[in-house]
């Protein structure tokens, strides 16, 4: 699975606003995100005013996310015995 890092704030960014007129999405609220994905521990996420008062922009940016981690090609495992 591909890691998302804050390499990847300016590809998401740039998707966000081609889909919204207004891009809320901020750099700190987009580290909670990936530390929540890290930790597990979403109450950080919580309070950003990402989520509190632009919802469909923070469900946008979780599927940017998860799309970027589908993106990238999967190693196969094979075993052989």
């Amino acid at each position: 699975m591909k890691e998302v890092t804050k390499k990847d704030y300016p590809a998401i960014k740039r998707e966000l606003k081609e889909r919204k007129q207004v891009c809320h999405l901020t750099k700190s609220e987009f580290q909670a995100i990936l530390d929540a994905y890290s930790t597990y521990d979403w109450q950080p996420v919580y309070k950003t005013r990402l989520y509190q008062q632009y919802g469909g922009e923070y469900c946008l940016t979780l599927e940017l996310i998860t799309k970027h981690i589908a993106a990238t090609p999967r190693q196969r495992l094979m075993i052989f015995a």
